[in-house]
């Protein structure tokens, strides 16, 4: 089947999907809505799309309700991996976790959500520019952060960004989130040592290596600093690596934008305090200087 866009969802989140569509129909009325089949993985090969037992197709925008799987494994990684590298434009859309049971805690996430989806576009690309001219030429950093993390880095792509434009989003090829709002980018192999801080636990970085006991080893292949002010400073959501005033690092695999890194997973790590420097410079603060040097 070939439709202009597809949304694949799990079936305990139909009503997300439903929608989504409608907020999408505004764009495009060639929208095909499809319930992943339970165990189904779907992937990608070349610009076809495989969603189904039978089912396969063409599309120029894919979405995705998240989480799409509960597991994670690196057969699930790859060819989910496989389909942000076709051609057009994949947008992963994040929701509250439906095996939340508690139902007044999962209506305060639905509005934090909910308000994340409505940051201005302007606002966040103000903020990504001044944090690019802030970060400016530097391509070594240093991160330190209010719980301990201590991290020298280098830097081995452009600085990204991940902002959808809902304006001109048909206009866009590549890998975009809902809640979006980010600057980003690979972390050069080889390059991470110090210490860093996970959950409360002091941990050495060795050429990007973290032996972790919750983990294993992991390997640090990203850094990154929210831009969306419309979520709060936490690092308590797996949409928190968005939230303005955090930044997060990436683990695992940083090939699907830029890096040389290859690993069977991606996860972020996020920080709520932190400060970033370029040799004795301090670039970015929010957390030691008491001074939010980016924003002057």
């Amino acid at each position: 089947m070939n439709s202009h866009v597809i949304i694949l969802f799990k079936s305990e989140y139909s009503k997300e999907a439903r929608i989504i569509k409608a907020l999408a129909t505004k764009k495009c009325e060639d929208i095909l809505l499809w319930k992943l089949e339970e165990g189904y993985i779907p992937y990608a090969r070349g610009a076809e799309l495989f969603y189904g037992e039978n089912e396969s197709g063409t599309f120029k925008t894919v979405i995705f309700v998240h989480p799409l799987f509960y597991d994670d494994s690196p057969i699930i990684f790859q060819k989910l991996q496989s389909i942000e590298n076709m051609p057009g434009e994949i947008i992963w859309v994040s929701v509250p976790d439906r095996r939340i049971k508690n139902k007044k805690f999962y209506g305060i996430l639905q509005k934090i959500y909910m308000k994340s989806y409505r940051c201005p576009v302007a606002d966040m690309k103000k903020k990504a520019e001044i944090y690019k001219k802030s970060l400016g030429d530097s391509s070594s950093f240093r991160l330190k952060t209010k719980s301990g993390t201590d991290l020298v880095f280098s830097r081995a792509t452009d600085i990204l960004e991940d902002i959808i434009d809902g304006e001109n989003d048909r206009e866009n090829n590549g890998v975009f989130q809902i809640p979006s709002g980010e600057v980003f980018f690979a972390i050069k192999e080889g390059s991470a040592n110090g210490v860093i801080v996970i959950f409360g636990k002091k941990y050495d970085v060795i050429n990007n290596h973290v032996v972790t006991e919750d983990y294993g080893e992991i390997v640090i292949c990203e850094f990154g600093m929210g831009i969306n002010s419309f979520l709060p400073p936490t690092d308590k959501l797996d949409i928190s690596e968005k939230a303005y005033k955090t930044c997060h690092l990436g683990f695992g695999d940083n090939t699907s934008f830029g890096g040389n890194i290859k690993e069977g997973y991606h996860f972020d790590i996020v920080f709520e305090k932190f400060s970033l420097y370029s040799g004795t410079k301090c670039l970015v603060d929010f957390g030691e200087e008491k001074k939010n040097v980016a924003l002057l």
